[in-house]
């Protein structure tokens, strides 16, 4: 073994001698991240491409099932309102029923009073004398 001293001199050789493979490895490090980043950034876009393409089919799958279900909606709305029709249109057609019965006899007084009328007219000493206290209509309830 030999002791020789240390110098200055020797260790500043030394020094450049580690920083130039320092820098070699540096550059060889910086090359592999610059590649592996690029590798990771193209692995990232492939991946946001096929999450893309997935998001867009669930997106028109669930459109197509909204639609489907807003289509049996409609089908069931549609015989709701129909049935709810049906009923209406015979409720109405009691209603008319009744008020049809009610004055069925409206043609025949209205005859009647047109006879009065122009029996009035052909001879006016036919008009009777007003009573004292007017007829009494018929009521729908009692028919009297």
């Amino acid at each position: 073994m030999c002791h020789e001293p240390i110098t200055r001199e020797y260790l500043r050789e030394q020094l450049k001698e580690q920083a130039v493979e320092l820098r070699g490895e540096m550059k060889d490090m910086e090359g592999r991240l610059r590649g592996e980043m690029k590798q990771l950034g193209d692995d990232l876009r492939g991946e946001m491409k096929d999450m893309e393409g997935r998001l867009r089919g669930e997106m028109k799958q669930l459109g197509d099932d909204l639609r489907g279900e807003m289509k049996g909606m409609e089908g069931r709305l549609l015989r709701e309102i129909g049935l709810a029709l049906n009923v209406a249109v015979e409720q109405i057609g009691k209603l008319v029923k009744v008020v049809d019965e009610k004055y069925q006899e409206v043609p025949a007084r209205t005859y009647e009073l047109r006879q009065d009328l122009d029996d009035h007219r052909s001879d006016w000493r036919i008009h009777k004398e007003p009573s004292e206290t007017p007829p009494r209509r018929r009521t729908a309830r009692t028919g009297k």
